[in-house]
């Protein structure tokens, strides 16, 4: 029996069900280029642009037009299951699991999360100034161990 083109690793499986029960309890529909590009960011060890998105799903034999990878991720961000980080390869995205912080190479654009102790002091920060909301990003410009 052949694979479900956007199946998801065993490992990746509860990452992916968890962010679409986030997108269901927002309103979001399930529809299956969500579920897609779902389980492509669920298996990802780094941020992907709409670019890589598409062109994973091509090579795994998905029928999916790059401006539905975009629209996806715009409803996705829209909803709050994933952020969009802009870096020197375009814009990049990730799930909205906690708060983080990035870092980007500034050479090649790979993305990746940081476990930051900061990033909370920076919301409590922020709260302190009277302005309400948390979304921020916050992106430390780096050289990636592939390209120093």
């Amino acid at each position: 029996m052949g694979r479900h083109p956007h199946a998801v690793t065993d490992a990746a499986q509860p990452r992916a069900d968890q962010h679409l029960i986030d997108l269901l309890r927002l309103g979001g529909r399930a529809t299956s280029q969500r579920l897609a590009v779902l389980a492509r960011l669920a298996q990802a060890p780094r941020h992907l642009t709409a670019i890589e998105l598409h062109r994973d799903a091509i090579a795994d034999g998905e029928l999916i037009e790059l401006s539905t990878v975009h629209r996806t991720l715009t409803a996705l961000a829209d909803s709050h299951v994933v952020h969009c980080v802009y870096t020197p390869s375009g814009a990049a995205f990730g799930f909205n699991e906690r708060a983080h912080a990035h870092a980007t190479c500034h050479a090649c654009g790979t993305t990746v999360d940081l476990d930051c102790a900061a990033v909370p002091d920076l919301t409590d920060a922020l709260t302190r100034t009277g302005y309400t909301g948390t979304d921020m990003t916050v992106t430390v410009i780096s050289t990636c161990p592939a390209c120093a």
